[in-house]
């Protein structure tokens, strides 16, 4: 079993190479990308959270809220098609529960 000092690293790393895979693709217009990379960051956000301590539990909501903001920060300098914003949410009901 892994100790807790080498998971939270690994699964910030992740989730920070993630979040820039997702930017990269909102830059070259590529939604679905973007989409699964927004889905894959929140599910690493679910699988964290889901853990027994409560350090797990606050990375998984630290790792929402990062993502969230960053999304709300691409929507404030592009915006985003409507279909890839229902892909979005359909991937939050997904990961996160209704």
């Amino acid at each position: 079993m892994m100790s807790l000092i080498w998971v939270s690293p690994i699964v910030s790393y992740l989730t920070r190479a993630r979040a820039m895979e997702m930017r990269l693709a909102a830059l070259d217009g590529n939604d679905a990308e973007r989409v699964a990379a927004f889905e894959q960051i929140l599910a690493l956000a679910r699988a964290s959270a889901g853990q027994a301590t409560l350090i797990n539990r606050l990375v998984g909501q630290a790792i929402v809220l990062h993502t969230t903001d960053e999304l709300r920060c691409e929507l404030n300098e592009a915006g985003i098609a409507p279909e890839t914003g229902r892909a979005m949410l359909a991937a939050m009901d997904r990961q996160l529960g209704p």
